[in-house]
């Protein structure tokens, strides 16, 4: 059967929708085909991280070392925030050094006020000042001097600078209030305060004649900061001008930054070296990181602990007093008006005392729940012990706590605190006292007050013997014994047996120039032998004995 020409064509035009059909199928199903794969490739890696954190936190729990050689560089998700920044000493105070000043005030603050930051500033201030004056000995030796000196003349010497300084200690303060050893133990508490403290060297226009000129200011950490048009200038941080990387000037204001006396943004700069080289700005602070311009206070790395440890301490005894406050609680049953004057609350409770009620009140007993807290002593102790640990201190004698110590826990808590007492001890004699010492020593030569030496030459300028000629040694004053019989026994053999020297021992442990302890023991001898008093030749003999006084002699006989 012939077909006709529109029915051929429109059996093509049906092939035609058949194969474009058969053709969008194929293409569906690839496109299908390949997002499953992708699908399937995806989930596949999504299990593959999965398992790989899975297997890391399995091993950050199980202590083994992942992904670093160091588990401190270790990514873990509560470590997500801990990156700190790298940056100078002087950046990590912000721009403008306000987190330093603000530092600075929060740890005055606790160390005024709080009890326990109290008692660990004036416990590390009175062990490293001690109760009496430190004793400054020249240490000119005869043998670096004999080209110019003879012995006698480097002992006269010696002497000389001796009561000299001893006798300038009287006036060095610039306002007259204190000795220079009480001086001192003011300018050492405000570092230990402060984090440091800048003592300024002048000269006395009016002075009394055989006195030294020199006078000392002390500047709290407050007064020295930034003016406002130096702060863009990156040598000058902190109120420290730097030149060459070295301190050369220091910015001090004459008012605090809150003063209502004065204009705040009045300073001076002051140049660390005078003219002549002389040092007439000493800054005393103990450096914490390597290049920092400026100190921290004593109390920084435990000062959040012990704000904690005064919170929860001023809750407690808000607490019980609240418990004992509350006596008990009369209960109105029924509304009445504000005019009535039986209505009024019950203020206070009295001995003997008798309680009306009316017919609609009732009392009900205040029994509080709280009790007595156990854990307030065991928290507080450790807060103490750690804020001490902190700063390398013992809490034992920071609190004057020794309830519980024998001689072997006293004598290691002493030994314990001895570095830091110590490292104190030898800052200050070394960066404070002796640039002083010197100087008072040059002007005192100067002004005719010490035998003629070869200190300077006509011209000003040092000679070879004059580092000599101003060596000096400072001795802090002793802690004490803690048990005078062992301690005595143990330092005899030491010295016995050579290895310490009586020099050492005099100096550790009397606070004491060894020369001067030698001369009084000299002088004691010559006086007991004029007085006929018999000596002891070892412990257990006889007490001592006055001999019989011979009777006098006529004065020819002794001519």
């Amino acid at each position: 059967m012939n077909q006709t020409a529109p029915e051929v064509s429109a059996e093509r035009r049906r092939e035609d929708m058949r194969r474009q059909a058969m053709a969008r199928r194929e293409a569906v199903d690839t496109v299908r085909r390949e997002a499953l794969e992708i699908a399937h490739r995806s989930l596949s890696q999504i299990h593959a991280r999965l398992d790989a954190a899975e297997r890391r936190r399995a091993s950050i729990e199980a202590g083994d070392r992942h992904d670093t050689a160091y588990r401190a560089a270790a990514n873990r998700d509560n470590w997500d925030t801990w990156n700190p920044d790298s940056k100078a000493p002087e950046d990590e105070f912000g721009p403008l050094g306000d987190e330093h000043l603000k530092i600075v005030r929060r740890c005055r603050d606790t160390a005024r006020n709080d009890p326990i930051g109290t008692a660990v500033v004036g416990a590390v201030n009175r062990m490293v000042m001690g109760g009496r004056p430190w004793s400054v000995q020249s240490t000119a030796r005869e043998d670096r001097l004999s080209a110019v000196m003879t012995p006698r003349a480097v002992a006269e010497w010696r002497r000389a600078c001796e009561d000299v300084f001893s006798d300038a200690c009287e006036h060095l303060d610039y306002r007259g209030e204190q000795d220079f050893w009480g001086w001192l133990a003011s300018v050492h508490r405000s570092r230990l305060e402060s984090g440091d403290v800048f003592v300024r060297v002048t000269r006395a226009k009016q002075r009394r004649a055989g006195q030294t000129p020199i006078r000392l200011r002390a500047y709290e950490a407050d007064l020295c900061r930034t003016p406002a048009e130096l702060w863009g200038d990156r040598n000058v941080r902190l109120g420290v001008v730097h030149r060459d990387e070295r301190p050369d000037a220091y910015c001090l204001f004459d008012e605090y930054v809150n003063s209502p006396w004065g204009d705040n943004q009045t300073y001076t700069v002051v140049r660390r070296d005078d003219k002549l080289g002389r040092q007439q700005l000493l800054h005393a602070f103990r450096v914490g990181r390597l290049n920092m311009a400026r100190g921290l206070p004593l109390l920084t790395p435990c000062l959040t602990l012990l704000e904690d440890g005064s919170a929860y301490e001023e809750t407690e005894l808000i607490a019980a007093r609240a418990q004992a406050c509350i006596g008990l609680v009369i209960r109105q049953l029924s509304a009445r008006k504000p005019e009535d004057p039986d209505s009024a609350p019950l203020q206070g409770l009295e001995p003997g005392m008798l309680l009306h009620l009316q017919a609609d009140q009732d009392v009900v007993p205040f029994t509080p729940t709280r009790g007595s807290n156990a854990t307030y002593d065991p928290f507080m102790a450790r807060i103490e012990k750690v804020a001490c640990a902190a700063i390398g201190f013992s809490s034992m004698l920071a609190l004057q706590d020794f309830t519980q110590a024998n001689y072997s826990v006293a004598r290691m808590t002493r030994l314990s605190a001895e570095p830091l007492i110590e490292s104190d001890q030898h800052y200050t004699g070394q960066r404070v006292v002796r640039p002083i010492y010197r100087q008072v020593i040059e002007d005192a030569w100067a002004d005719g007050l010490l035998p003629p030496v070869p200190l300077f030459d006509r011209s000003g300028e040092p000679t070879p013997y004059t580092a000599e000629l101003l060596r000096c040694m400072v001795l802090p004053p002793s802690m004490g014994w803690i048990d005078p019989t062992v301690e005595v026994k143990a330092y005899s053999d030491a010295v016995a047996a050579g290895f310490m020297s009586r020099r050492e021992v005099i100096a550790q442990h009397t606070g004491r120039v060894h020369d001067e302890v030698f001369r009084d023991l000299g002088e004691e001898e010559r006086q007991m032998d004029e007085a006929g008093v018999t000596r002891q030749a070892a412990p257990g003999a006889a007490p001592l004995q006055r001999q019989a006084q011979e009777p006098a002699q006529p004065a020819e006989a002794e001519a």
